[in-house]
């Protein structure tokens, strides 16, 4: 086991809390400047050694046993390669299980789930083969928002993902999280599905629409008008989702289902029931 702490050129006191630390197991290092978290997870898979990588943030925490559970599950499925797991989300005093099925899911169904955000996904609940992350060539150095899901989008193109092996990981939300700020959210959507020539099939504009809207909608209602307006102009200018607010209003009730249905192509019939996750 190896555990490589990267440093994003903090200011904390993240070295010399690690200086006190002493353990051949333990790797430091820091960037010289700032950068992003795609950045300093790519560093810290270029310096791995170990055949297995489990990614933790800053913020979050793996429960006890969650690494040599992780060794013992690779050495007996030499299949898999790579697992995205449940965990627990804690905001403030509240703690409440963000529940992933176990099972195994692959191509365009997976990439329903993913961008539909219909199951829950952390970075920190990713364990991937370092092999197949060299082979994908990391994340993305360039997208502020959805790198896992872009990370496991582009891994479920020649590799297996597995769903819910464990529920180990605790998540730290905080209020200045980038993940729940809406702010910057339409142009971030727009960046993903433009990396994935899969979303632009007739398939997903119901669901793209309603995503754009949702986050819209939430911070109109939070009073945020300005923001409103600045991802109303974002989506106005996006080039790889279905133009319009309005417009996509009138698609947001189809879109709303279909987040709620397993990935079906365009012409093929639904069966009407709920998707598992």
């Amino acid at each position: 086991m190896e555990v490589i702490v990267v440093d994003d050129a903090s200011t904390d006191l993240t070295a010399s809390v690690i200086g006190d630390i002493h353990d051949q197991r333990l790797r430091f290092e820091r960037l010289p400047s700032k950068a992003n978290a795609n950045v300093a997870r790519n560093q810290g898979i270029a310096v791995s050694t170990a055949p297995v990588i489990a990614f933790l943030d800053s913020d979050d925490v793996f429960k006890s046993g969650r690494v040599e559970r992780l060794v013992r599950y690779f050495d007996q499925h030499p299949g898999v390669d790579a697992v995205l797991d449940g965990f627990a989300v804690v905001t403030g005093a509240r703690e409440k299980p963000a529940t992933v099925p176990s099972t195994s899911v692959e191509g365009r169904a997976l990439a329903h789930l993913l961008v539909s955000h219909a199951i829950p996904l952390t970075c920190s609940s990713i364990a991937v083969r370092r092999t197949a992350l060299q082979e994908i060539g990391g994340f993305d150095n360039g997208l502020p928002r959805h790198q896992d899901r872009d990370l496991l989008l582009r891994l479920s193109l020649r590799h297996t993902i597995v769903l819910g092996t464990g529920s180990d990981v605790v998540k730290y939300q905080s209020s200045d999280s980038i993940s729940r700020d809406p702010v910057g959210y339409v142009a971030a959507l727009d960046q993903l599905v433009g990396r994935h020539p899969r979303f632009r099939d007739e398939g997903f504009d119901d669901l793209l629409s309603y995503l754009s809207c949702r986050v819209i909608l939430k911070t109109i209602l939070g009073g945020r008008f300005r923001s409103a307006l600045a991802e109303m102009r974002a989506l106005a200018r996006a080039k790889h989702l279905p133009k319009g607010f309005l417009r996509g209003l009138l698609r947001y009730s189809r879109g709303r289902r279909a987040r709620k249905l397993p990935y079906l192509p365009p012409g093929r019939p639904s069966n009407g029931k709920g998707a598992n996750a």
